[in-house]
């Protein structure tokens, strides 16, 4: 069965305000229209590669927490996998993320490695149907 994947970058939904802090609701509201294009067009894996960020301070755990619902909320289920890519320094960041997007059964991990991470998400077994 073909699979269909998505990489999204940090830049394609992170907004920053003239003075460079992260737009936190915009971001999120983008975040939130990318993943519900990609559930649409029927992609079941994507790669969510946060590991440059620009803008400032970092997303708190409580806004990585909001993330992760933004992506369940939009689609992203049991039957899709999300491989968040960042940095080593951030990697506790992404495990949060993952943990929490992650729910009871959809397959969300964390990587700071892009081969790893596409390993990964290239799987080949199945992603178990509801």
């Amino acid at each position: 069965m073909p699979n269909h994947l998505s990489i999204v970058k940090a830049g394609e939904f992170i907004r920053c305000d003239p003075q460079g802090t992260i737009n936190f609701a915009e971001s999120k509201r983008v975040l939130a229209s990318l993943a519900r294009a990609m559930v649409d067009r029927g992609v079941d894996r994507a790669i969510l590669d946060v590991r440059v960020v620009h803008g400032d301070p970092p997303p708190t755990y409580l806004q990585l927490y909001e993330l992760a619902r933004t992506m369940r909320e939009a689609g992203f289920d049991d039957q899709h996998r999300l491989a968040v890519l960042t940095s080593l320094d951030r990697i506790d960041r992404a495990s949060f993320f993952a943990t929490f997007a992650s729910g009871s059964q959809w397959n969300c991990f964390a990587f700071d490695r892009f081969e790893e991470a596409f390993d990964w998400i290239s799987d080949a077994s199945e992603i178990p149907q509801r």
